[in-house]
């Protein structure tokens, strides 16, 4: 195996399922003190008697929430919609992305993003440089806050600052270069090997056939790192603080190998989002992962619809 981010990505399947029941236990709990989810919860689900192996069933029972719903709630009680359950004192920052207000907190890695950083490369001490706006939503953020949790430094660079972004890559030499597809597609031809970490998009396969090392980072705006890339081009594994379902147009499970929306329950119970669906779709990776980690994966290509800006 690979060397991994933490003990996390190698645990026995029974052991993680036993820590993601236990937590969704609490996070059910927790979202039933919060206008949006309380409604959405229902009586079924207010007693705040469940198990640990209730809680998936009482998950399922939740209605699946497209990000316009998020959207339209926040614009009938503005600003949060009745969805933030952390106090205005422990705002990090706030993002407007497509008439979504997105919360921050002051918790390491919030986005959960070191560890699809530290995939692509990224260690102790090394240097990123994103090519993310800070403008266009939380992605250069996820940046800033995943590497922060790994111990490395962060040149934001910015988009469409293509001279200076080429200058900045060959005098300091980042150990990960942060961008979507497009923007290496443009950058790479006029640079030696580099590793880069692309986000936005499924990766075109001329890309992989460089010279560059290349790992594709799955997040959306709302969720922040959903699944990353190994060893293995074909699969992204699974972040492990969240749970994720592939359903078909009756929000019912779809068997292996077949086309499903991408739907996310995220365990932060500062802003708990419940079976988000993202909009996208993608098909279970079967067999174990290459590289050691032991947690599900998705088939590359996401057939993507959400970004992170």
């Amino acid at each position: 195996m690979d060397q991994g981010y933490d003990g996390l990505e190698t645990r026995t399947t029974e052991a993680r399922q036993k820590d993601l029941e236990e937590r969704l236990v609490t996070l059910l709990r927790h979202a039933q003190s919060l206008p949006f989810w309380a409604e959405r919860l229902g009586p079924p689900l207010g007693a705040g008697n469940h198990t640990g192996q209730d809680a998936p069933r009482a998950l399922a029972q939740v209605p699946v929430t497209p990000a316009a719903v998020l959207r339209q709630a926040q614009a009938a009680r503005p600003p949060w919609g009745g969805l933030l359950a952390m106090e205005p004192d422990r705002l990090r920052r706030v993002h407007l992305h497509r008439g979504l207000t997105l919360a921050e907190g002051w918790q390491p890695d919030p986005w959960r993003f070191a560890r699809g950083l530290w995939a692509a490369g990224l260690r102790l001490g090394g240097l990123a440089l994103s090519l993310l706006s800070w403008q266009a939503g939380p992605g250069a953020a996820m940046v800033d806050t995943g590497a922060a949790a790994i111990g490395a430094a962060v040149l934001h660079a910015g988009p469409g600052r293509r001279a200076s972004a080429l200058t900045a890559i060959r005098s300091l030499r980042p150990a990960v270069i942060i961008a979507t597809p497009d923007q290496m597609a443009d950058l790479a031809p006029e640079l030696g090997p580099q590793r880069w970490a692309l986000v936005g998009a499924a990766v075109p396969a001329a890309l992989r056939h460089l010279g560059h090392a290349v790992h594709s980072l799955y997040a959306t705006a709302e969720l922040g790192l959903i699944g990353y890339e190994t060893t293995d081009p074909a699969r992204l594994v699974l972040e492990e603080h969240i749970l994720v379902e592939l359903l078909d147009a009756t929000d019912q499970p779809v068997p292996p190998g077949t086309l499903g929306r991408v739907v996310v329950t995220s365990l932060d119970i500062d802003q708990p989002l419940l079976r988000l669906d993202t909009g996208d779709l993608a098909r279970w990776a079967l067999g174990p992962n290459p590289c050691g980690r032991t947690n599900r994966a998705l088939a590359q290509p996401i057939v993507k619809a959400a970004t992170v800006g």
